[in-house]
């Protein structure tokens, strides 16, 4: 028999030693298969059809995106599907996680990440499927989309078949913020590759007649706008790289930069300002250079009105939460699902100092979470 849910059938202790396993699981970009397995054992024991796409293939994995599904029940039987995801790799520092919970939160030991980014996110979502089957209570079909990759540029959602999915909704649980953030906006990201040819000589007999491409590196990131350039729009050098032995003047030097904003126009002339400056410290210096832009992913803005964030708030206020929207300077998969259109939300999930050994996960917000995803699946269409 069917019941209603209620917030209390959420079960803290599980969903704990949900995420504590979670994170005990080995987990890398395109090293996902043990995480893979073992989430796809737990959800067709749920009843979810379970399946891996190619993305593994294409991008030289060991596993593909996971793609779970579950027709709707009852009086929602029929109602518009829901997508759900989080990503099943973490960044480095991520492997050999023995989790521990002291102070109302679970930690790592101290010698690695503990991967909340993004197990919390699988957690509530195991969570609240469990809470579904066990109470037999009425939900629209649901759609898993659990990606690989995603630490290393949303590699995995960017192969995901979106003509395969039916949700046109959907929510990504992978933000900081507390349980009930909901977020709206996100940037554009361009990507710089730039490469310094210069002329090689020893550096202590005639340097004279070389041309420093580590010279002409180093002129170029100092002429490029970077930091905060306004409210809306970052830039940043991630990587330099160039030259050998001390005594020989370096002929060749990279470097690796991106630009970002809310507003894609303004990224767009950021990174056209950064090409500008290596263009110019090339010819400044006598030497040559080639520089290779990239879009990794559009930005999006979901109106406040729209249904996949009025689904979200009523959700929230569901379980007692007072909901905000927010914009953040970082990508998602959620990027990648709107561009594909399905409209697509990140979810706050509450978890702390993420991709340090400090990272952690308040147990409160983890259960807050599972209950908010409850929600989402239960509330009829707002």
């Amino acid at each position: 028999m069917s019941q209603l849910l209620t917030p209390s059938m959420v079960d803290e202790d599980r969903v704990v030693e949900t995420l504590i396993a979670c994170c005990r699981i080995d987990s890398a970009p395109l090293k996902e298969r043990a995480m893979f397995l073992w989430v796809k054992e737990r959800l067709e024991r749920l009843g979810y059809t379970v399946e891996e796409d190619d993305a593994g293939v294409r991008l030289g994995g060991e596993v593909g995106n996971l793609i779970a599904t579950k027709p709707g029940r009852d009086a929602l039987r029929d109602a518009p599907a829901i997508m759900l995801s989080a990503h099943l790799d973490r960044v480095v520092g991520g492997i050999g996680v023995r989790p521990t919970v002291r102070d109302g939160s679970v930690y790592s030991d101290g010698t690695t990440i503990l991967g909340a980014d993004d197990a919390a996110g699988i957690a509530a979502i195991l969570e609240a499927c469990t809470v579904f089957a066990e109470s037999g209570s009425p939900h629209p079909p649901i759609e898993l989309v659990l990606t690989i990759g995603e630490e290393i540029g949303l590699v995995g959602a960017k192969e995901v078949d979106a003509g395969r999915l039916k949700a046109r909704i959907g929510y990504v649980l992978d933000a900081d913020g507390p349980v009930g953030t909901v977020i709206t906006q996100a940037p554009t990201q361009y990507g710089l590759r730039a490469v310094f040819h210069g002329k090689a000589a020893h550096a202590g007999v005639a340097p004279e007649r070389g041309v420093s491409a580590v010279k002409i590196a180093a002129a170029a990131v100092s002429m490029m706008p970077l930091g905060r350039i306004d409210d809306e729009t970052t830039a940043n050098v991630g990587y330099i790289a160039g030259g050998g032995p001390t005594n020989i003047v370096p002929d060749h030097a990279e470097i690796r930069a991106e630009a970002r904003s809310l507003d894609r126009e303004k990224a767009e002339r950021q990174i056209e300002r950064m090409v500008a400056a290596a263009a110019e410290a090339a010819q400044r210096h006598g030497g040559a250079h080639e520089c290779e832009v990239s879009r990794p992913y559009e930005g999006f803005h979901l109106d406040a009105d729209s249904a996949v964030v009025r689904r979200a708030f009523a959700a929230a206020r569901g379980i007692g939460l007072t909901p905000e929207t927010r914009k953040t300077g970082g990508g998602s998969d959620a990027n990648i699902f709107n561009a594909k259109g399905i409209a697509t939300a990140v979810l706050g999930v509450g978890y702390q100092s993420i991709h340090t050994y400090q990272e952690h996960m308040p147990i409160d917000q983890l259960v807050q979470l599972a209950r908010l995803v409850c929600a989402i699946k239960e509330v009829a269409e707002p």
